[in-house]
Order: C-alpha cells, then sequence, then structure tokens
C-alpha cells in the first residue's frame, strides 16, 4: 500500500475529481530508499508533491489511491422457467455468506434473476439483503484499517446502490480512512527524512495534524506528533551539548509549535539551562583568572563567549564591569582605598582610587586674579583610572624610608633648610634644619607631614615604594592633581568661586593666629582651620 500511495501522489495532478476508472497508472520507479532520520526543521515542496493541507489535491490523491477493477456480477444465464431454482440458490448462497465474490455468489445471482426476470421482488429482496449485509461487512473492514479490502466492498455497494444514502455515508466513511492512512504514511515518510516542521511546507506535523483534523483522537497520529517533539528535542539538547545555544533555543522554540502538551520541551528547557548555567559558570571562572593574570584580552573573548551561553544578563554584565574595571583601574574600583604590602611586612600609604574622566584645566579669562600661566584651559583626559594617597606623606613615613635605604635628603646634604622666623613674620634659612624639623625648625611630630624635602627626595621615596611593592608608584603630575583637587568642580577653586564656607583643608584663613598672634596678609575671610602651620595628617 505505501508504495501505491507515494507512487500515486505524484500523478494526482492527472486525476480529475473522484471519479473511479479502471485506467489505472503505475508508479515509474519503485519507492526510493528512505535515509537515517536528521532533523530538518525547513521542508521545502517539491513541483511534484502537491501539499498535503489542499484538501482538493489530497481528495484528487485519495481518489487516485483508492482505484480499482469496478466489481462486475458473473456472468450467470438464467432462463425465466429457472427463477425459482436460481432464487432458491441464491438464497442458499446469501445464508453461507458467498455475498458477491467467489463461484455462485448470491448477489451474481440475483442480478442475473433480474436480467431474466426485471422487477421480481424475491431478487430485489435479496440484493437488499446482500447490501445490508456487505454494508456491516466494510464497516468492520473499516474499523480494522482493512481499507483495500474495504474500498472493494464499497465498489460492489457503489454498483447496486450508488443512490443508497447508507452507502454514500459508508463511501464518505471510506474516503475518510484511506485519507487519514495516507497521511499517516506521508507522516511517517516526512518523519524518517528528518523534514518534521514547517510552516511553509509538507511535513512530518503538518501530516499529523491534518489527521487529528480528521480523526482527534487517531493514536497514531498523536503518537507521530510526539516521535517529531522527541526528535526535535533530542537535538536541542546535543546542541546545547555542543555549546550551540542558539541553535538549541530554536529548535525548542520548533518543538513548541508541535503543540503535544507533553511537557517534553519544559523538561529539555530546564535541562539547557542547567546546563548553561554550568557552562556560564565554568567561563566566569576562567575569565576571572584571565583577569587576574592581566590578560584581559582572553577575558574579553571568553566574556563574548559568555554572552551566547548565559540566558542571565546580570552575570554578563557584572563580567563586562570587572573586565572595564580591570582595563581602567586594575581590578580595583573607583573610590577603593587600597593599601600595598611592603617587604618588611608594614603597609603602605592609604591610596584611594580615582576615576577616570576629563576636566577643563586651567582657568578662563573671565576669571578674578587671573594670571597668565593659568591658561589656556584645555580639556585634558584620562581614560584610565589611577590611585592617589588620601594624605600627605608624615614624617613617620618618610623616616621608615630613610631607616631602610640610608637615603639623604637634599636638607642633610645642605645642612640647612627655609624656615618660618616668628619674630620677623618671613622664611629664613636655618642650619641644622632637615625633614625631621616642622615649619620652623623644631623637631616635627611623627603625625605631622614631612616638610624641607626636594622634589627629587619625594620621586626617591615614590621609587623606594615601587621597588617595595613591586607596583608602578610616581609623583603626580600638575594635571592629575588638579584633576584630583577639583573632582568634578569648575569653579575658582575646588569648592567655589568664594571663601569656603566649611572646614575643607590646610588654608590659610584670616581667623589663623601664630604663637605671636600674628595674622595672615592674604587668607580667605571668615575661614580657620586652626593651625598656623601645617595641620596633621588627616
Amino acid at each position: 500500500m505505501i508504495r501505491l500511495i507515494i507512487g500515486l501522489i505524484f500523478i494526482a495532478g492527472t486525476v480529475a475529481g473522484c471519479q473511479r476508472s479502471e485506467d489505472r497508472s503505475e508508479p515509474t520507479s519503485d519507492t526510493p530508499e528512505l535515509e537515517s532520520p536528521n532533523v530538518q526543521v525547513v521542508a521545502q515542496p517539491t513541483e511534484q508533491t502537491p501539499t498535503l493541507r489542499d484538501p482538493e489535491k489530497r481528495r484528487q490523491m485519495v481518489d487516485a489511491a483508492m482505484l480499482g477493477s469496478e466489481w462486475k456480477p458473473d456472468a450467470i444465464a438464467t432462463d425465466a422457467a429457472d427463477v425459482k431454482a436460481a432464487l432458491a440458490t441464491a438464497d442458499e448462497a446469501l445464508k453461507e455468506g458467498r455475498l458477491e465474490q467467489g463461484d455462485g455468489n448470491a448477489l451474481s445471482l440475483y442480478i442475473s434473476i433480474l436480467e431474466a426476470q426485471p422487477g421480481n421482488a424475491e431478487a430485489l429482496a435479496g440484493i437488499d439483503d446482500v447490501a445490508v449485509r456487505l454494508l456491516e461487512k466494510g464497516r468492520t473492514l473499516l474499523a480494522a484499517d482493512q481499507l483495500d479490502a474495504a474500498a472493494q466492498v464499497g465498489r460492489v455497494l457503489a454498483h447496486i446502490k450508488p443512490t443508497s444514502a447508507d452507502v454514500q455515508a459508508f463511501d464518505s466513511e471510506l474516503m475518510r480512512g484511506q485519507e487519514i492512512q495516507m497521511l499517516l504514511l506521508e507522516g511517517e515518510r516526512l518523519r524518517n527524512a528528518g523534514e518534521l516542521l514547517s510552516e511553509h511546507a509538507d511535513s512530518a506535523v503538518s501530516a499529523y495534524q491534518e489527521v487529528l483534523k480528521l480523526d482527534g483522537g487517531n493514536s497514531a497520529a498523536i503518537a507521530g506528533l510526539l516521535a517529531v517533539e522527541a526528535s526535535v528535542v533530542n537535538a536541542a539538547v546535543e546542541a546545547a551539548d555542543d555549546g550551540d545555544y542558539s541553535r538549541a533555543d530554536q529548535l525548542l522554540a520548533d518543538a513548541a509549535l508541535v503543540g503535544t502538551g507533553s511537557g517534553a520541551v519544559l523538561d529539555a528547557s530546564t535541562r539547557i539551562v542547567e546546563m548553561r548555567q554550568v557552562r556560564a559558570a565554568t567561563i566566569v571562572e576562567q575569565a576571572n583568572a584571565r583577569i587576574r593574570d592581566r590578560d584581559l584580552n582572553a577575558a574579553s573573548r571568553l566574556l563574548q563567549e559568555l554572552e551566547s551561553v548565559s540566558a542571565q544578563s546580570e552575570g554578563i554584565e557584572d563580567l563586562r564591569n570587572r573586565i572595564e574595571n580591570a582595563r581602567i583601574y586594575g581590578g580595583f574600583r573607583p573610590g577603593q582605598v587600597v593599601r600595598d604590602l611592603l617587604q618588611s611586612g608594614a603597609s603602605s600609604p592609604a591610596l584611594v582610587v580615582v576615576p577616570a574622566g576629563k576636566f577643563r584645566m586651567g582657568s578662563s579669562e573671565s576669571e578674578d586674579d587671573r594670571r597668565q600661566n593659568e591658561g589656556p584651559t584645555r580639556t585634558v583626559m584620562f581614560e584610565r583610572g589611577f590611585a592617589v594617597a588620601i594624605y600627605e606623606t608624615s614624617v613617620a613615613e618618610f623616616r621608615a624610608f630613610v631607616n631602610a635605604t640610608g637615603y639623604q635628603s637634599a636638607s642633610i646634604r645642605a645642612r640647612s633648610s627655609t624656615v618660618y622666623d616668628e619674630k620677623s613674620g618671613s622664611m629664613t634659612e636655618r642650619r641644622g634644619v632637615s625633614w625631621e624639623s616642622d615649619y620652623s625648625g623644631n623637631r616635627a611630630a611623627d603625625d605631622l607631614p614631612v616638610v624641607h624635602v626636594a622634589w627629587s627626595d619625594a620621586n626617591a621615596y615614590a621609587q623606594w615604594l615601587a621597588k617595595e611593592t613591586g607596583k608602578s608608584y610616581r609623583l603626580l603630575s600638575e594635571a592629575e592633581f588638579e584633576y584630583v583637587l577639583r573632582a568634578g568642580s569648575s569653579g575658582r577653586f575646588p569648592w567655589g568661586d568664594d571663601s569656603p564656607m566649611v572646614y575643607v583643608g590646610n588654608l590659610t584663613g584670616d581667623g589663623d593666629r601664630s604663637v605671636s598672634c600674628r595674622t595672615w596678609v592674604n587668607a580667605f575671610k571668615d575661614y580657620s582651620d586652626g593651625y598656623w602651620g601645617p595641620a596633621p595628617v588627616g
């Protein structure tokens, strides 16, 4: 049967309407051997194959499949004188169940009697009895899916009772059964060929769905859809196992279109999500290791892979931020306070990470008290963050450097430095003053900022920190120093254009007093930090 139906699919266009004919066309070639299953979600129609979704084309295909020799009664010569004997023979054949086939079948005998004696009531009644029994037989064959045998019965009924409502109903049921069988066989063929699901062409799913339109509870069609769903779901899991999550997602979406409601798609989706989570966690771990190794290009490649794997944007954004943060801030966060470990086991001065950004350096020509060397204004960009010491370098911190290296500062070598003279109220050079002294030349407390140091002394201290920590330490540039102090402000001063209203730093204020009660000639109005000289660190 399969060979007949598949062969007739290719000639269905030559069959007109639903006329039955003895002129049967045979397939010109054997049924091709089916390839091993291979999931192809999109199947393209061929010119020879009319779509299964076209009812008229399907009906032509079904009609072609039902073609067979029209039933004809056996030629039995019956004279009018032999009618009674012929009736007895026909009735006996009817009792024995020889309805329409074989020698001396009841139907051929009744027809021969009517040819000899038209209108014979007993022959007509006999034909009616044959028709009733053939209908019963045909329905039994239909229920058992023996469609070829049922079709043969249908041809007999069409010969003897062409206008009977019951016969016409049986013919419709027979056509429906043939249509269902054709669709099931075609669905199996398409499924074995891997042509599983398509919106625009014949596919196994479309064949099974057409069956269910004709027979909503057809178990074979339901089983076929479940098999298609299982094939697509398995392909999705295999794609996910190979790391092709985009294809896995598409296949799951295709599997959902099969519409079995079995829960297999949800189960597979959950499994694939778990697979993606495991893979995503591995990628994140690998990327973090590359970040720690400062191999940010490798980390970025892993980020691209994570974008195709992870279903959670939060994890992707987190990794992207860490990579970007590593590029700009070396793995730290803007505002983070860090300390590096010295070789001695002590800690470096506290540093704060400054955000990357840009600012306008220099003062505008309209600013009060502007000097010529404060311009022109220009934009300075800091594409990478940097960390700067939170506090001034203290006497104690500079002493640690000197003790560790035996370094001699410029003031030690010169054996003098400039100090503030309280009596004269001016700066004057004094012998015996060094980095261990305060602004007035007295011994400095450990928590005071170190003074009496040259640029070369400060640079030597920074280089020592770099050697001790293995990190890059240096002095700030002028632009970096102004960027840090301004912290995003654009006024005349970091806090605005006038005197500070709150305590902001160790500035000269008109409220400051020296030991002898001297005041500053140039000072901020209404401001005092409580210290005539430098305030303690912090």
